[in-house]
Protein backbone atom coordinates (compact mmCIF):
# COMPACT_ATOMS: atom_id res chain seq x y z
CA UNK A 1 0.00 0.00 0.00
CA UNK A 2 0.96 3.53 -0.61
CA UNK A 3 -0.91 6.28 0.58
CA UNK A 4 -1.24 10.21 -0.52
CA UNK A 5 -2.07 12.83 2.07
CA UNK A 6 -3.14 15.81 0.23
CA UNK A 7 -3.54 18.87 3.18
CA UNK A 8 -5.22 21.90 2.02
CA UNK A 9 -3.92 24.73 4.72
CA UNK A 10 -5.78 27.17 2.94
CA UNK A 11 -9.31 26.00 2.68
CA UNK A 12 -10.60 27.67 6.05
CA UNK A 13 -10.23 30.73 4.39
CA UNK A 14 -10.85 30.26 0.75
CA UNK A 15 -14.39 29.18 1.22
CA UNK A 16 -15.21 32.41 1.90
CA UNK A 17 -12.66 34.54 -0.56
CA UNK A 18 -14.61 33.05 -3.68
CA UNK A 19 -15.18 35.60 -6.26
CA UNK A 20 -13.68 38.35 -3.35
CA UNK A 21 -11.30 41.05 -4.58
CA UNK A 22 -7.92 39.69 -3.63
CA UNK A 23 -7.13 43.73 -2.31
CA UNK A 24 -9.75 43.26 -0.04
CA UNK A 25 -8.51 42.04 3.83
CA UNK A 26 -9.94 39.37 4.74
CA UNK A 27 -9.63 36.73 7.80
CA UNK A 28 -10.78 33.64 9.49
CA UNK A 29 -11.57 34.09 13.44
CA UNK A 30 -11.66 31.47 15.93
CA UNK A 31 -12.55 31.36 19.67
CA UNK A 32 -9.77 30.42 22.16
CA UNK A 33 -9.54 30.56 25.73
CA UNK A 34 -12.48 32.94 25.42
CA UNK A 35 -11.28 35.50 23.28
CA UNK A 36 -11.81 35.78 19.21
CA UNK A 37 -7.86 35.40 17.63
CA UNK A 38 -6.81 35.41 13.63
CA UNK A 39 -6.64 31.67 12.51
CA UNK A 40 -5.86 31.87 9.04
CA UNK A 41 -5.88 35.60 6.60
CA UNK A 42 -5.20 36.20 3.39
CA UNK A 43 -2.00 38.20 1.52
CA UNK A 44 -3.90 42.29 1.75
CA UNK A 45 -4.45 41.48 5.31
CA UNK A 46 -1.06 39.77 6.06
CA UNK A 47 0.90 43.17 4.36
CA UNK A 48 -1.59 45.26 6.99
CA UNK A 49 0.47 43.33 9.63
CA UNK A 50 -1.95 40.93 10.41
CA UNK A 51 -1.20 37.33 11.33
CA UNK A 52 -2.96 34.29 12.62
CA UNK A 53 -3.46 34.06 16.37
CA UNK A 54 -3.77 37.57 16.41
CA UNK A 55 -6.30 38.68 18.93
CA UNK A 56 -9.30 39.78 16.78
CA UNK A 57 -9.86 43.29 18.55
CA UNK A 58 -6.29 44.13 17.78
CA UNK A 59 -6.09 42.81 14.15
CA UNK A 60 -9.32 45.40 14.02
CA UNK A 61 -7.26 47.80 15.32
CA UNK A 62 -4.79 47.68 12.76
CA UNK A 63 -7.53 47.99 9.59
CA UNK A 64 -10.81 48.58 11.21
CA UNK A 65 -12.05 47.65 7.83
CA UNK A 66 -11.23 44.17 7.70
CA UNK A 67 -13.54 41.63 6.43
CA UNK A 68 -13.87 39.12 9.29
CA UNK A 69 -15.80 35.54 9.16
CA UNK A 70 -15.85 32.85 11.83
CA UNK A 71 -14.75 30.09 10.89
CA UNK A 72 -16.66 27.13 9.28
CA UNK A 73 -16.48 23.74 9.81
CA UNK A 74 -19.42 22.30 8.36
CA UNK A 75 -18.29 24.34 4.65
CA UNK A 76 -15.06 23.46 5.13
CA UNK A 77 -16.06 19.70 5.29
CA UNK A 78 -18.14 20.25 2.68
CA UNK A 79 -15.50 21.83 0.25
CA UNK A 80 -13.06 19.50 1.11
CA UNK A 81 -15.95 16.17 -0.04
CA UNK A 82 -16.18 18.31 -3.20
CA UNK A 83 -12.20 18.10 -3.86
CA UNK A 84 -12.65 14.14 -2.44
CA UNK A 85 -14.98 14.14 -5.68
CA UNK A 86 -11.83 15.29 -7.87
CA UNK A 87 -9.75 12.67 -6.35
CA UNK A 88 -11.85 9.59 -6.85
CA UNK A 89 -10.07 9.19 -9.86
CA UNK A 90 -6.80 8.27 -8.40
CA UNK A 91 -8.17 6.15 -5.41
CA UNK A 92 -11.40 4.47 -5.08
CA UNK A 93 -10.09 4.42 -0.84
CA UNK A 94 -9.95 7.66 0.05
CA UNK A 95 -10.55 8.75 4.02
CA UNK A 96 -10.91 12.00 5.11
CA UNK A 97 -9.44 14.39 8.42
CA UNK A 98 -9.88 18.62 8.95
CA UNK A 99 -8.29 19.73 6.13
CA UNK A 100 -6.87 16.36 4.80
CA UNK A 101 -7.58 13.66 2.02
CA UNK A 102 -5.77 10.66 1.87
CA UNK A 103 -5.84 8.27 -1.16
CA UNK A 104 -4.48 5.05 -1.49
CA UNK A 105 -2.64 5.49 -4.61
CA UNK A 106 -0.66 2.00 -4.26
CA UNK A 107 -2.95 0.44 -6.74
CA UNK A 108 -3.14 3.09 -9.33
CA UNK A 109 0.29 3.71 -10.18
CA UNK A 110 -0.02 1.02 -13.20
CA UNK A 111 -3.03 3.33 -14.57
CA UNK A 112 -1.33 6.10 -14.57
CA UNK A 113 1.77 5.12 -15.96
CA UNK A 114 3.88 5.14 -12.55
CA UNK A 115 4.11 6.51 -9.50
CA UNK A 116 6.00 9.84 -10.89
CA UNK A 117 3.18 10.26 -13.64
CA UNK A 118 0.82 10.27 -11.11
CA UNK A 119 2.35 12.78 -8.62
CA UNK A 120 3.11 14.80 -11.56
CA UNK A 121 -0.60 15.11 -12.52
CA UNK A 122 -1.99 14.98 -9.48
CA UNK A 123 0.76 18.46 -9.09
CA UNK A 124 -0.69 20.27 -11.99
CA UNK A 125 -4.36 19.74 -11.33
CA UNK A 126 -4.23 20.89 -7.54
CA UNK A 127 -3.42 24.83 -8.27
CA UNK A 128 -6.57 24.49 -10.48
CA UNK A 129 -8.91 23.21 -7.77
CA UNK A 130 -9.23 26.55 -6.52
CA UNK A 131 -7.64 25.16 -3.07
CA UNK A 132 -3.98 24.82 -3.35
CA UNK A 133 -2.73 21.75 -1.42
CA UNK A 134 0.43 19.68 -0.24
CA UNK A 135 1.12 16.54 -0.59
CA UNK A 136 3.31 13.64 1.44
CA UNK A 137 3.56 10.08 0.25
CA UNK A 138 3.77 7.24 2.68
CA UNK A 139 3.32 3.78 3.20
CA UNK A 140 0.70 4.00 6.17
CA UNK A 141 -2.24 6.99 6.12
CA UNK A 142 -0.85 8.40 9.36
CA UNK A 143 2.46 9.19 8.23
CA UNK A 144 1.12 10.24 4.94
CA UNK A 145 -1.05 12.94 6.96
CA UNK A 146 1.43 14.17 9.38
CA UNK A 147 3.96 14.94 6.74
CA UNK A 148 1.87 16.85 4.51
CA UNK A 149 0.48 19.27 6.74
CA UNK A 150 4.41 20.00 7.48
CA UNK A 151 6.87 19.11 5.21
CA UNK A 152 5.15 19.93 1.74
CA UNK A 153 5.87 17.57 -1.68
CA UNK A 154 7.41 14.52 0.32
CA UNK A 155 8.00 11.21 -0.69
CA UNK A 156 8.72 8.20 1.68
CA UNK A 157 7.60 4.78 -0.05
CA UNK A 158 9.52 2.65 2.63
CA UNK A 159 9.28 2.54 6.58
CA UNK A 160 12.97 3.16 6.56
CA UNK A 161 12.36 6.53 4.60
CA UNK A 162 9.41 7.44 6.29
CA UNK A 163 11.52 7.51 9.01
CA UNK A 164 13.57 10.15 8.02
CA UNK A 165 10.92 12.21 6.68
CA UNK A 166 9.29 12.13 10.31
CA UNK A 167 12.44 12.15 12.65
CA UNK A 168 13.04 15.69 12.17
CA UNK A 169 9.24 17.03 12.23
CA UNK A 170 8.93 19.64 15.23
CA UNK A 171 6.99 18.41 18.20
CA UNK A 172 5.54 21.71 18.51
CA UNK A 173 3.51 21.23 15.42
CA UNK A 174 1.74 18.26 16.84
CA UNK A 175 -0.77 19.80 19.41
CA UNK A 176 -2.04 23.39 19.60
CA UNK A 177 -2.21 22.85 23.53
CA UNK A 178 0.12 25.64 24.94
CA UNK A 179 0.39 24.06 28.18
CA UNK A 180 1.42 20.73 26.46
CA UNK A 181 3.91 22.43 24.33
CA UNK A 182 5.34 24.54 26.82
CA UNK A 183 6.16 20.83 28.75
CA UNK A 184 7.21 19.16 25.53
CA UNK A 185 9.79 22.53 25.40
CA UNK A 186 10.93 22.04 28.93
CA UNK A 187 11.89 18.18 29.27
CA UNK A 188 13.90 19.07 26.24
CA UNK A 189 12.33 17.37 23.50
CA UNK A 190 12.17 19.55 20.13
CA UNK A 191 11.55 16.80 17.58
CA UNK A 192 9.92 13.32 16.76
CA UNK A 193 13.48 11.99 16.68
CA UNK A 194 14.10 12.91 20.26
Amino acid sequence: MLWLGIYFPGLPLEIFSCGAEAETALAVSVQQGGRERIDRCNTAASALGIHPGMPLAAALSLHAGLEVRARDRRREQQALQGLAAWAYQYSSRISFEPLLLLLEVGASRRLFGGLSALLETVEQQLPQLGSPGQWALAPTPVPAGLVARMKRCSRGRSRDAMRQLIRDLPLNGLTRDAVGGALIQRIGLSNLGD
